[in-house]
């Protein structure tokens, strides 16, 4: 008899366990818009989403590692999804205590799972082989910072049929100086390059006006990584589905939960396309409507 209401009390427990949802919190940095609208996005997509619990958490920029950690103890976290450039920064002490998946930043492989900001090089050859189809060459230049990603645009790239000539530069001036001896060989009817989210190699201040400049002039293809690249002059630019990225989020969280698996950082897979029919023009491509009609951004309008 007492075997069995052993045997009772732990089916009960187990019964318990799955009964009750777990709780994972999104944390989140105080941000004005449109940063502000992006997060909520990102949120939307993984309330809509989970089978679990999910509580949002805003919090003020700079509050601290310990602080998160208390809020998150105090609302009972089995886990957390962290967002932002601080949600990354505090995600370094909040794994320590609970799973933690960190989204809404390109970030690198560092220790917890998550999806960067930084495309999948697979979406962006593929796009390049629908919206620019001669090129057969792409330059990419880089920083330490995205590196991690470079062994996977290789692999892309050669998928597609297209050279990847990757340089590393490690600041602004050495950027601009591979830039500028680039420009000299570089051949419009095949060449283009891809400006990534790498804050060194495709700094918005200096680097990207330099480079738009030449691609007018010169007549070559530039694709970014970055929406508001493309209203600047570049020919197209991925940027991601803030929603598809929530959804992932809390399913990597919930599998960590469930299932115990583990993640390492990936690349977002999901994006939205903004195209500059002025670039296009100018570079002699042509965009019929059913191409069109698949865009998110096109401008001008």
């Amino acid at each position: 008899m007492k075997k069995f209401w052993i045997l009772i009390t732990l089916c009960f427990c187990v019964v318990s366990r799955f009964a009750t949802a777990a709780n994972i919190v999104v944390a989140y940095p105080e941000v004005k818009e449109p940063y502000k609208a992006v997060f909520e996005l990102i949120v939307q997509g993984i309330q809509e989403n989970a089978s679990e619990t999910v509580t949002p958490l805003e919090f003020k920029q700079g509050i601290g590692s310990e602080s998160i950690l208390s809020e998150l103890l105090k609302l009972n976290a089995d886990a957390a999804i962290m967002l932002g450039g601080y949600g990354f920064k505090y995600a370094h002490d909040i794994v320590k205590h609970m799973p933690v998946m960190v989204g809404g930043y390109p970030i690198k492989p560092n220790g917890f799972g998550g999806v960067s900001m930084t495309n999948d090089p697979e979406i962006v050859f593929a796009e390049l082989d629908r919206l620019a189809p001669h090129i057969q060459r792409v330059y990419m230049v880089y920083s330490q910072s995205t590196e991690w990603i470079i062994p996977r645009t290789q692999a892309a790239a050669n998928k597609h049929g297209v050279e990847l000539v990757a340089t590393r530069a490690d600041d602004i001036k050495a950027a601009m100086t591979y830039y500028d001896r680039l420009f000299k060989r570089i051949d419009p009817k095949k060449d283009s390059i891809w400006l990534t989210l790498d804050t060194v190699t495709a700094n918005d201040q200096v680097v990207l006006p330099y480079l738009l400049e030449a691609s007018w002039m010169r007549k070559f293809v530039l694709f970014s990584s970055k929406p508001t690249h493309a209203k600047r002059g570049a020919l197209f630019s991925l940027f991601p589905d803030n929603y598809q990225l929530g959804k992932r989020l809390i399913s990597m969280a919930e599998n960590t939960l469930n299932n115990n698996l583990i993640y390492k950082v990936e690349p977002m897979d999901k994006f939205q396309v903004a195209v500059n029919l002025r670039a296009a023009a100018h570079l002699g491509v042509q965009y019929d409507e059913s191409i069109k009609q698949d865009m998110h951004i096109i401008v001008p309008r």
